[in-house]
């Protein structure tokens, strides 16, 4: 549903399409929302360091966004009620990445994730929501092919599905990146 919705007021901001910001901004805050000082704070951003994520991402408001977001995945990937988790601790089980524990994979997992967030947060304002919600959505449902191909294989031929369980392994550290990616917008 996210593609529907508006652009980034911050990105509309930047390619000077103020009443379109302004809609935007009116959108997520309702429609007796006063957005002057919320584009001018838009501006102000974009002016700061050029906009530059990097140097913006210093300043408290953004720390805190940040540490609320990543609070909030931890709480939905490591509810019981996760199933991808589900699975993939089966996956990690039954293939012996390098020795790497299954609570080791699951920390890796969890990190790219963050990898995907930061991702998001540093490409957002320049080539927008939209565009990060459609790789995200079609990477994403790629790899769910891949994977249903990989359990496909696993129902007819368990020996050769295993010979494939470190793939499948970063196959789904790749869908935790791209899940980040279209998240984070």
């Amino acid at each position: 549903m996210m593609v529907f919705m508006p652009e980034s007021p911050v990105l509309l901001v930047a390619k000077g399409k103020y009443d379109e910001a302004e809609r935007a901004v009116k959108f997520y805050r309702g429609e007796g929302f006063d957005v002057e000082e919320d584009i001018k704070d838009m501006e102000n951003y974009l002016n700061c360091n050029a906009g530059n994520f990097l140097n913006n991402i210093k300043n408290a408001p953004a720390l805190k966004s940040c540490g609320i977001l990543t609070a909030l995945f931890i709480l939905i990937e490591m509810s019981s009620i996760s199933t991808t988790f589900i699975y993939e601790d089966m996956i990690y089980v039954s293939g012996d990445l390098y020795g790497i524990t299954e609570t080791g994979c699951t920390i890796i997992s969890m990190s790219m994730m963050q990898i995907g967030i930061i991702i998001a947060a540093c490409l957002i304002d320049t080539v927008g929501r939209r565009i990060l919600l459609m790789i995200s959505t079609g990477l994403t449902s790629l790899i769910m092919g891949l994977l249903g191909l990989y359990y496909l294989v696993l129902a007819f031929n368990e020996i050769l599905a295993r010979k494939f369980d470190y793939l499948v392994v970063w196959i789904l550290y790749l869908s935790r990146i791209s899940y980040g990616v279209g998240a984070a917008p």
